[in-house]
């Protein structure tokens, strides 16, 4: 039995290897272990285990069932019957002459990024590889809509939300009045090295006060003054709730979208206690996040969409980003180029 992590998204430690029972563990990432895993194993003619350690230490108290995915890019979670809960281990059986990924997430990397934007056929639309992926729709004189996504790496299902935003913009002409820049993978360095929320140790999304440090969200920052910044949309996903939600200040968004549950921001005390009690995590709430900062810099709408990581069905995902730009834009959601995109 064997274990391959040399492919882009792939995250484990290998602790120890033998013929028919391997022992891996996620990557520390601070203190605690890191959420995102992937590792693809293929077996001989013997059953195996693997032995996936220190679930129970990781950086979320999130629910551990892996994901198994097939060469075409699907994924399921695995058959209850195919693993066991030991303490602090999670024991997967790998039967003779298998071979599939385990993930604890859809694997999404730039490679899928790259594939997506080939579909698109628009002259609207401009994509630049500079600092990072950045894709302008419209023209650039008008109003400006800036979405990110994929500050924490692990967090890969907003990426196909993403892909459902992009596509929706381009079908439904929401362009006309507005510019929409995505940057769909901020921390393209964190997703290529299978990294779950920090990339040499920090963490993107509590940077935008600084300089120099992250290249990515300099270039970022450098693009919103050549844009008339009217709306900033970050998409993040939530290891531990099993609802999605948007937090902003904007009231009027409760009655624009009425697809995904709209929640009044969180005080800094809210925000502190539920990072403890929720995440197992201390955060310094005086640090600013993307959206903060941007919504303190140009006074613009600032919105904080989070999609609960326990849906893993991507079509989902991707259909929820296309009929929430739409909807929040005002248009009309168009199900025939939904129903004509499915993943």
């Amino acid at each position: 039995m064997k274990i391959r992590t040399n492919y882009p998204g792939s995250s484990i430690d290998i602790i120890e290897e033998k013929e028919n029972r391997i022992i891996v563990s996620p990557k520390l990432e601070g203190k605690k272990y890191s959420n995102y895993y992937n590792f693809i194993v293929s077996n001989d003619d013997k059953e195996g285990i693997i032995v996936l350690k220190n679930i129970n230490n990781q950086q979320y108290n999130a629910e551990a069932i892996p994901l198994v995915g097939n060469i075409k890019g699907n994924y399921i979670k695995l058959d209850k019957s195919r693993y066991e809960v030991n303490e602090d281990s999670l024991e997967i059986t790998v039967k003779p002459n298998e071979e599939f990924e385990v993930s604890s997430y859809p694997r999404y990397t730039k490679e899928n990024l790259d594939a997506f934007l080939s579909t698109i056929d628009s002259n609207e639309v401009t994509i630049n590889s500079r600092a990072l992926k950045e894709i302008i729709i419209g023209d650039k004189e008008k109003e400006a809509v800036f979405i990110i996504g994929r500050q924490h790496p692990g967090e890969t299902l907003s990426s196909y939300f993403i892909e459902g935003v992009i596509n929706s913009i381009i079908d439904n002409k929401l362009y006309d009045n507005k510019c929409f820049v995505i940057y769909p993978i901020v921390n393209e360095q964190g997703v290529e090295d299978g990294n779950h929320r920090f990339t040499l140790g920090y963490d993107y999304n509590r940077m935008w006060n600084t300089k120099g440090v992250i290249e990515e969200i300099d270039h970022i920052k450098s693009q919103m003054e050549d844009f008339k910044v009217k709306t900033f949309i970050d998409v993040h996903c939530d290891e531990v709730t099993k609802q999605d939600y948007i937090r902003t200040k904007e009231e009027d968004i409760k009655n624009l979208v009425d697809n995904i549950q709209v929640l009044a921001d969180q005080s800094q005390l809210k925000r502190f206690v539920r990072a403890l009690v929720k995440q197992r995590k201390i955060i310094n709430v005086f640090d600013k996040t993307a959206r903060e900062y941007v919504q303190d810099k140009y006074g613009c709408e600032s919105i904080l969409i989070e999609l609960s990581l326990s849906n893993i069905d991507r079509e989902e995902r991707y259909n929820l980003g296309y009929s929430f730009i739409s909807k929040m834009m005002g248009a009309t959601k168009d199900e025939t180029h939904i129903n004509s995109r499915k993943r």
